[in-house]
Parts: structure tokens; C-alpha cells; sequence
């Protein structure tokens, strides 16, 4: 992965962090380029240090919705199947119902 899309990985986290309630659907529909293994690993790496800050709430968040987008990428035990743009609109549908 290289810097530029790892830096995107973590602009996209911290707007789903700092977004009001319920607008962060809105963020990963604007950002569906970004919904593959990569940003879900990123999140459970950002979710791990905001542990480590004692930032629970954060932490929290940000495991669930990679588990959600795990599910939705079709997760097979550690692995991840990669997302075409149509598939990642499905996925988001899926997620939120």
C-alpha cells in the first residue's frame, strides 16, 4: 500500500470520527474508492490506538464498522475479496439495513 493511499485511509477515518450521528454513510458513499482490506485494516490499527488512549467510544466505532465492511467486502476468514465500484453500492446498501 502505497503512502498517498494510506494517507487517504486515514483522512477518510478521522472524518467518520469527527461526523455527526448517523452522516458517516454519507462520507463512505463519497468515498467508495476507499472501501477495500486496506482502510478495514487501517481502521482496526486506528481502533487499536485509540485503546490505547483509553478512547473507547472511538475505538468502538471504528471496530464495528470494519466488521460491517468486512461482511460487506465478503470476508472469508482473514482475507478479503477486493470491491468494484458497483459491489461497494450494494455493500453499502447492505450495511445499513
Amino acid at each position: 500500500m502505497n503512502q498517498q493511499r494510506q494517507d487517504a485511509y486515514l483522512n477518510l477515518i478521522k472524518q467518520l470520527l469527527n461526523c455527526s450521528s448517523g452522516k458517516y454513510w454519507e462520507i463512505l458513499e463519497t468515498n467508495q474508492d476507499l472501501l477495500d482490506a486496506g482502510l478495514v485494516q487501517t481502521m482496526l490499527r486506528v481502533a487499536n490506538e485509540q485503546m490505547t488512549l483509553s478512547k473507547l467510544d472511538a475505538a468502538n466505532f471504528l471496530m464495528n464498522l470494519a466488521r460491517q465492511l468486512m461482511g460487506a467486502l465478503g470476508a472469508s476468514g482473514n482475507t478479503l475479496l477486493p470491491m468494484s465500484p458497483i459491489s461497494s453500492t450494494c455493500s453499502l446498501r447492505l450495511i445499513k439495513e
